[in-house]
């Protein structure tokens, strides 16, 4: 066979190779078209994907003291309101405090997710301040906030938080630091004490009448759908504690809020 024959019966041999495969590998709708590879699937990871939900109790700590905060995350989706997988985990950081041991000095840490919900320790520190505790889960944000105080006395909540004008309502204050004699005042009108708690975490107290001037909403005086009335509406006031002599106080801002016993509405000359 001549050198020439010889080119032309490779050729031969090659185009029948090469057609068999793009029978094989083209379909037959788009015989010219490339392969096309499916991106990876992603993960939803972004900042509208999930509800996160941050709590931190008790809500103040001691600077320089043992006692931690538990801070407690729970996820959801945003729309089914399902879980995330078990054995997630949450990135957790704050501004002030200590994860996971006292002296860590560790401002980060992370949270197995179980059933939608993790936790992690806080510890305060020496610094004082508001802490702002974050949690992040594939691009979604959850927020809370931590006391920690450099006093002897301080209040971490008041159980419950609200309670008619008329005063009159049971109330638990809880924190650390209470020592009796003291005196306990919701705004400027003092609550009448009934006990303090051996290790000064708790007093129970009665609350006082509300003497102030309670927050207006607009309503409808004359039932004709036009906002020409006010009437009054749930308060917040300051609760102080306040020890005998000058061996401090401490007051939580907003913490109580006062039910106005009287909602009529009445003119309000509009």
């Amino acid at each position: 066979m001549s050198r020439l024959k010889d080119r032309r019966f490779q050729g031969l041999i090659v185009t029948a190779v090469c057609g068999l495969a793009l029978l094989v590998a083209c379909s037959t709708d788009s015989p010219t078209a490339p392969l096309q590879v499916p991106p990876p699937p992603t993960d939803g990871g972004g900042s509208d994907d999930w509800n996160i939900t941050v709590s931190v109790s008790p809500s103040g700590v001691v600077a320089g003291g043992d006692q931690p905060t538990t801070v407690t995350v729970k996820v959801r989706d945003r729309i089914t309101g399902a879980n995330p997988l078990p054995g997630s985990t949450i990135a957790l950081r704050s501004t002030l405090g200590e994860f996971d041991f006292s002296g860590s000095e560790a401002r980060s840490t992370f949270a197995v997710v179980e059933s939608g919900n993790g936790s992690a320790l806080l510890f305060p520190g020496d610094i004082a301040g508001t802490a702002t505790v974050t949690a992040d889960y594939q691009g979604s944000t959850g927020r809370a906030t931590l006391r920690i105080s450099t006093g002897e006395i301080f209040i971490t909540s008041i159980s419950p938080g609200t309670g008619t004008g008329a005063g009159g309502t049971s109330v638990n204050i809880n924190g650390v630091g209470f020592i009796d004699p003291l005196r306990v005042r919701f705004a400027d009108a003092l609550a009448t004490v009934h006990s303090v708690s051996s290790d000064g975490t708790k007093i129970r107290v009665t609350t006082p009448p509300y003497g102030g001037d309670f927050d207006q909403d607009a309503c409808d005086f004359g039932n004709n759908g036009v906002l020409d009335g006010e009437r009054n509406s749930a308060t917040p006031v300051d609760v102080t504690v306040e020890l005998a002599g000058s061996a401090g106080s401490e007051t939580l801002s907003g913490a109580f809020i006062y039910v106005p016993v009287d909602t009529k509405c009445y003119d309000s000359g509009i």
